[in-house]
């Protein structure tokens, strides 16, 4: 995380140094919210899921390209390998330029969980910001929890995904995704979410997933 944190530092001063020459897209990702990670609960999470692709014009159904959706948006995005595997990302605000930092990693070199990972540092983004350096850095269980959450609701939004979910199964989710470009794993969660499945459904589907690799 310290190593992620001094790489968006770098990445700021390097897009300052640019900015006298370039003009990055005007900032304009929306904030949702009290500031207090404790007041978010699931209803404005799923909520804020839903304004930010109305904001950005995005529909109901598979975003395309987060990464391009969220550098029109203003956010300047980098990739890079960060040599260890249980970090995905980090993201900040800076008051330098008043502009949104994403990194990624790019050890995983998996499409399907970029996107994921990028739409969590979105949440970030627009649920986090006031936020101190230090919750980020202690990764509180529940800070990731809502980001979580709020990247499966604006990857699969309850209404569009729901309606094509009649009948939750390993093979169904196999079928949706090239469609919505979303992990089996993270179509269960989402199923769960819903009220789609209940919990003991939802055990045998992960058993089912681990069990079929």
């Amino acid at each position: 995380q310290v190593g992620a944190a001094i790489r968006l530092q770098w990445l700021n001063e390097v897009s300052l140094s640019l900015q006298e020459w370039v003009d990055w897209p005007k900032v304009n990702v929306p904030e949702f919210g009290s500031g207090d990670y404790r007041q978010h609960d699931d209803a404005l999470i799923e909520s804020a899921a839903l304004k930010c692709r109305d904001h950005w014009k995005l529909g109901l159904g598979p975003v395309s390209d987060v990464v391009l959706a969220m550098e029109n948006a203003g956010v300047v995005f980098v990739r890079e390998e960060l040599g260890y595997a249980k970090m995905d990302g980090s993201s900040r605000w800076f008051a330098t330029d008043d502009r949104p930092y994403v990194l990624l990693a790019s050890d995983k070199a998996n499409g399907i969980r970029n996107r994921f990972d990028a739409s969590h540092e979105l949440a970030h983004l627009v649920l986090h910001r006031q936020l101190e350096g230090i919750d980020h850095i202690k990764r509180h269980a529940e800070i990731e929890r809502q980001a979580n959450h709020f990247a499966g609701a604006f990857l699969l939004p309850a209404e569009s995904f729901g309606a094509e979910v009649s009948r939750p199964s390993l093979d169904t989710f196999l079928a949706l995704k090239p469609r919505w470009k979303v992990s089996i794993a993270a179509m269960i969660v989402r199923c769960s979410q819903l009220g789609i499945v209940d919990e003991s459904y939802a055990t045998r589907l992960w058993k089912n997933y681990s069990a079929r690799g």
